[in-house]
């Protein structure tokens, strides 16, 4: 059985490396693909399942990796478009 670990942040640490990110809200939902509800509950303290957690956590770390620099707003601008697109079924 493989182990799940839930890694878990603050709030207030998730939203400030979001907004570092310059990502909305509503963009960092779909491309973790949780409802903006979600990210608007987590951002407030509220509690949000763990699957939740771990996608956002998931979307996060790759972001910030991908972008080589958690200060650099250039990669996520022009990777926006792709990463927004639904993938096809």
């Amino acid at each position: 059985m493989k182990d799940k670990t839930i890694v878990k942040i603050s709030e207030k640490d998730f939203k400030n490396r979001r907004m570092t990110l310059n990502i909305s809200q509503n963009d960092f939902a779909k491309i973790a693909g949780v409802s903006y509800r979600t990210i608007l509950r987590f951002e407030q303290g509220k509690t949000v399942s763990g699957k939740s957690m771990d996608k956002i956590v998931h979307i996060l770390e790759n972001l910030e990796s991908s972008s080589g620099n958690k200060n650099d707003n250039l990669w996520w601008k022009s990777h926006k478009n792709a990463l927004m697109k639904k993938p096809k079924a």
